[in-house]
């Protein structure tokens, strides 16, 4: 889990949706708006994602150690579900 974000939030092009702060639906006949990024520093969130990424693919396809997905210190806007 990564703070202050949406699901708009995990995408490679958060500096262009951050130009468009609100999108606009229409449910059931009524307008309704919502952030479509989080709070979160579009540069920090790429920054978050990209590691994690490259992080989850070295330990499970390269078999290399982890350096974020198995530490016990993490950024500190990410929160590690663990089983």
């Amino acid at each position: 889990i990564v703070s202050n974000t949406t699901h708009g939030s995990f995408i490679d092009y958060t500096d262009i949706l951050a130009e468009n702060e609100v999108t606009k639906l229409t449910i059931d006949g009524l307008e309704v708006e919502f952030p479509t990024l989080g709070s979160i520093e579009p540069d920090r969130m790429e920054t978050i994602m990209n590691s994690f990424l490259l992080d989850f693919f070295n330990k499970y396809l390269k078999a290399e150690p982890s350096r974020l997905i198995d530490a016990d210190t993490l950024p500190a806007e990410v929160t590690l579900l663990r089983k």
